[in-house]
């Protein structure tokens, strides 16, 4: 046998252990946190809907004092959203645990790490929490590209027109 061959012998010897022994402790650990994430979020869905939804909101739009963004949200979008948005001011978040903290642990749970500001995030009465992140479309918007930005405001009100059509359904 080479030495070549009893090298790779001995790492694989080393690391199948290792591997198994990684996954026998971390895969409990995955289960346990995608569990706790999923009914954490059902919890905040159903809070969301119970504090907002009897006044037709199902929207949190995130957004914050950006000179790239913020006037042409105030004037293009909000005045579209204002009978389904709720809104919070990213500018101003040490502000929301004492001024809205249902709404920031809502932004908490589905904005992610990356393009979180601006963004949607659409709470229907049914069906999956959607998100729209809007800040490559104002990167592009920016540079003098509409087209993505064009794109995720109609996506965006596509979605609060299927929940108008989901909320016009009778009960079944």
């Amino acid at each position: 046998m080479s030495s070549k061959r009893v090298k790779d012998a001995a790492i694989l010897a080393v690391l199948l252990p290792l591997t198994a022994v990684a996954l026998v402790v971390y895969l409990p650990y995955l289960a346990i946190h995608s569990v706790s994430n999923l009914c954490r979020g059902h919890w905040l869905r159903t809070r969301f809907q119970k504090k907002w939804g009897s006044q037709g909101k199902n929207i949190l739009f995130v957004y914050s004092e950006s000179p790239n963004w913020k006037d042409y949200i105030e004037r293009e979008i909000i005045p579209k959203l204002s009978p389904y948005g709720v809104y919070l001011n990213y500018s101003r978040r040490a502000e929301w645990k004492h001024k809205k903290p249902l709404e920031a642990k809502i932004w908490k749970q589905w904005s992610g790490a990356r393009e979180f500001n601006p963004m949607a995030i659409v709470i229907p009465d049914r069906g999956k929490v959607k998100t729209v992140r809007f800040y490559q479309a104002f990167r592009d918007y920016k540079h003098g590209k509409d087209h993505l930005l064009r794109q995720k405001e109609a996506e965006l009100l596509s979605l609060v027109s299927q929940n108008e059509r989901a909320d016009d359904r009778p009960d079944s």
